[in-house]
């Protein structure tokens, strides 16, 4: 039972250092279009408007304030799964 719960919790380390991982360069590949697209002028719409004023602007913002939050949740899942990992060694 011991070795089956440290299994199951490897995986969820594992799964919780990749989306740590996924959803930082996902914060970090936005926040270069935003830079880029406000400093280049670069439409991203297609309509060819300013991009500050752009509601595809306000879309990845949203994008990028909902990474935030799954890595905050991932980064407090590992800090859950490597206390109980080491809760168990002590058992």
């Amino acid at each position: 039972m011991v070795i089956m719960k440290k299994v199951i919790l490897m995986v969820f380390l594992i799964f919780s250092l990749l989306m740590i991982v996924y959803g930082i360069g996902f914060i970090l590949n936005y926040y270069l279009v935003i830079k880029y697209s406000i400093e280049d002028c670069l439409p991203l719409g297609g309509k060819g408007t300013f991009p500050v004023v752009s509601d595809r602007l306000d879309e990845i913002h949203a994008l990028v304030n909902y990474a935030e939050i799954v890595v905050i949740y991932a980064i407090y899942a590992l800090s859950l799964a490597v206390y109980w990992l080491l809760n168990i060694n002590k058992k």
